[in-house]
């Protein structure tokens, strides 16, 4: 659930709320409250189905971190209580789903978040691939790309000296 995808991650700007008293004594009364909380939402989610029509990444530049970021938005509808609730490329706050790098590099390292740090030993990789599995009916997907091919030069010398 949306519950437990934040314990999988410590996001940077939660770093920075938590310093707000309020905002600190309220996450942990949340905190104490996560039994309650979670039952209330299993409950909700039993009402609810989630029809992803795309996922979009976008690449943004933060200028005080110098960093390039992915973005990701939804665009599908929730059903609930069988009425459709259509949305258009919603984007979820980085403390629910993460930024990711940009940068090919950093986006294939260890730390793939641009906005805050992953925490391996927590993530259940199987657990994550069979429901993955399970929820996904197909996959299409289109990629574009523009790419600048290095210019070559070739030299070729025949037999009795002649060159092109």
């Amino acid at each position: 659930t949306l519950l437990h995808l934040p314990s999988l991650f410590t996001d940077n700007a939660v770093k920075t709320f938590n310093r707000i008293q309020v905002i600190n004594w309220f996450m942990q009364y949340l905190n104490q409250m996560t039994a309650l909380v979670e039952k209330v939402l299993w409950t909700i989610e039993s009402m609810i189905t989630l029809n992803l029509t795309s996922v979009k990444a976008s690449r943004s530049y933060r200028k005080t971190l110098d960093q390039h970021r992915l973005t990701l938005s939804f665009t599908g509808q929730i059903i609930f209580l069988g009425l459709p609730i259509p949305f258009i490329n919603i984007t979820l706050p980085t403390f629910i789903i993460p930024s990711l790098h940009a940068k090919i590099n950093d986006l294939l390292s260890p730390q793939p978040l641009s906005s805050g740090k992953v925490h391996h030993s927590k993530v259940p990789i199987t657990a994550i691939v069979e429901a993955l599995a399970k929820l996904t009916e197909g996959v299409k997907s289109e990629v574009e790309a523009v790419v600048t091919l290095p210019k070559i030069l070739v030299k070729v010398k025949a037999p009795g000296g002649m060159e092109g």
